[in-house]
């Protein structure tokens, strides 16, 4: 039986200390009295997914991703995969992650912000009737965070973006623009409030649906 673990555990035949989302192969009653002590659950087969976010530069950033990872695993029956993480290709980035995202069924974006603008000035030294106006202490996200979301839309994958809440809400982080609502976060409260907030789970519901719809066509047609 291969079972994942949802607590951490040294309750296995090796004694090793197991984490959250690890996954072994034991025997039928190792494995159920594992689950009937709720420190795993049998594992399913799982949906690779499109996971991309910024390299994380502060603390508060690592510990959300790793909050929502861990989140993911215990929720749903979907894989994260990202390039550098999980993937390593020796080809060029935008052709790397084509390749990741031909065999995923869904995308997740993590806008973290990344790159401060301390002032500047939107539409600057204009010369028509177009509004210009400054920027002040605003953040922007990776470029890599517009880009994906529309390389999933050109094959057609169930795209779930969340947003930090301090980053500019432009391009594809505009509500509406990919055709799903953006779900606005905010990175200096608990991470773990964020994941158990009603929002979250609904959202990440509707989303892994879609994840699984569309990977059910997919089997189908091959």
């Amino acid at each position: 039986m291969k079972v994942r673990f949802i607590k951490k555990c040294t309750d296995t035949p090796t004694k090793r200390m197991m984490e959250i989302g690890d996954v072994i192969d034991v025997d039928d009653e190792r494995g159920c009295l594992l689950i009937e002590k709720g420190y795993a659950a049998e594992e399913v087969t799982r949906i690779p997914i499109f996971l991309s976010y910024p390299r994380p530069h502060q603390k508060t950033q690592a510990k959300f991703l790793d909050a929502m990872k861990k989140d993911l695993l215990n929720k749903t029956n979907l894989y994260p995969r990202t390039l550098g993480v999980t993937d390593f290709y020796q080809e060029p980035p935008l052709i790397a992650i084509s390749k990741i995202m031909s065999e995923c069924c869904g995308l997740l974006i993590v806008a973290l912000k990344q790159t401060l603008i301390v002032r500047g000035e939107f539409r600057a030294n204009g010369d028509n009737d177009l509004e210009s106006f400054s920027i002040e202490n605003k953040w922007i996200t990776s470029p890599f965070c517009h880009v994906e979301p529309a390389m999933a839309l050109q094959i057609s994958l169930p795209v779930f973006i969340l947003r930090d809440k301090d980053v500019i809400q432009d391009g594809v982080l505009d509500n509406g623009v990919v055709g799903a609502y953006i779900s606005k976060v905010d990175l200096s409260s608990s991470a773990n409030d964020y994941f158990q907030s009603q929002e979250w789970n609904q959202l990440l519901e509707k989303w892994a649906a879609q994840v699984r719809e569309f990977a059910e066509k997919r089997e189908s047609e091959l």
